[in-house]
């Protein structure tokens, strides 16, 4: 079989891209890189194919809708004719098929992916002392565990996890999601980004969260919350703080963490969901917005844009680590010790 003719291109791509070291975190990654420029260019076919399979599902996609948008026209004629319960049957049914058969040909077979995706990423990860985790129902059940989450009609967790401990005191798992939310007829994003749950080794006697001015939030039903004053205008100026513990709500809000909370939350603002943090039991939640890198996107035929993504890829973890941090600071201070030693009592 001829080889395609992008194939030495895109090789030569690679022979003269560079990894340019830009922070701490990357020093080192530029060798790493070298290593691994022999399994790209290897997989540079494959990859084309992937491509071409992917262009052939996006076509696919299109057809479905086709057909879907045409089988409203029998709809619309039942409905006028009066046959309700006809309408009915032939809409959950469309519904149903347009799914099925979505949802068979978006499945990625395991031949479609490419294998140095794991070892770059997992390299990546190990500067951060994570790894990656395949999805499972208990970690489903972490989404639904915080007291906030996006306004959400539909919430897409990535099918991979990323888990790690910081400092190796508090173990975290990070899910990759999307969440949809539904304006009139129509569903558009109302967050995109990582949400963090943080295994603590004590319990909040109450339940506190805090969310940027221009999240879209829904709070978990319980104990009705209330406002929680803080004097820095900073703060008040981005987000906003609730809780049924206002005592508590102060010692999690130390002036330190406040400080780096709200800057984060005026540099994330997506426009499309806010930064969002709920703690509750024995967990702190983190809705963490960010654009799409290499930990989630992948463009092995573009090498410079794959180099960007691996620059984003490192920020992102950096910015996971900063919100680690600041939750390490509330579970070390002295009076949360305080605080949850009395939740022990």
């Amino acid at each position: 079989m001829k080889e395609d003719p992008r194939v030495e291109g895109i090789r030569a791509a690679y022979d003269a891209a560079r990894f340019d070291e830009r922070t701490d975190d990357e020093r080192g990654f530029a060798g790493r890189f070298e290593e691994f420029k022999p399994l790209f260019k290897e997989n540079v076919p494959l990859n084309l194919r992937i491509a071409v399979i992917g262009r052939r599902r996006a076509r696919f996609a299109l057809a479905i809708a086709a057909i879907v948008a045409m089988s409203f026209f029998p709809l619309v004629i039942l409905l006028n004719a009066g046959d309700e319960d006809a309408a009915e049957k032939v809409f959950n049914g469309m519904v149903i098929f347009a799914v099925i058969v979505v949802g068979v040909a978006f499945t990625r077979r395991p031949v479609e992916e490419d294998p140095t995706r794991k070892l770059v990423i997992g390299a990546v990860l190990e500067r951060f002392g994570c790894r990656v985790e395949p999805l499972d129902v208990p970690k489903m059940r972490m989404n639904h565990a915080s007291p906030i989450t996006p306004g959400i009609a539909r919430l897409e967790p990535s099918p991979h996890v990323v888990v790690g401990s910081f400092e190796g005191r508090l173990p975290f798992t990070a899910f990759r999601v999307t969440a949809w939310r539904k304006e009139g007829k129509s569903r558009v994003v109302s967050f995109r980004g990582w949400h963090l749950v943080i295994d603590l080794p004590f319990a909040f006697s109450g339940t506190t969260v805090v969310n940027a001015r221009s999240a879209r939030y829904k709070l978990s039903p319980g104990k009705p919350l209330r406002t929680v004053s803080l004097e820095d205008p900073e703060f008040a100026r981005h987000l906003a703080a609730q809780s049924d513990d206002q005592v508590e709500a102060r010692v999690i809000l130390a002036p330190d963490v406040i400080r780096h909370v709200a800057s984060s939350a005026a540099r994330l603002d997506r426009g499309e969901g806010g930064l969002m943090l709920g703690f509750s039991g024995s967990q702190a939640h983190v809705w963490l917005p960010s654009d799409e890198s290499a930990l989630s996107d992948w463009r092995p035929l573009h090498p410079p844009k794959l180099i960007e993504d691996l620059h984003e890829a490192f920020a992102e973890l950096a910015e996971m680590r900063a919100f680690l941090r600041d939750i390490d600071v509330i579970a070390e201070s002295e009076g949360f010790r305080a605080q949850a030693a009395r939740n022990a009592r």
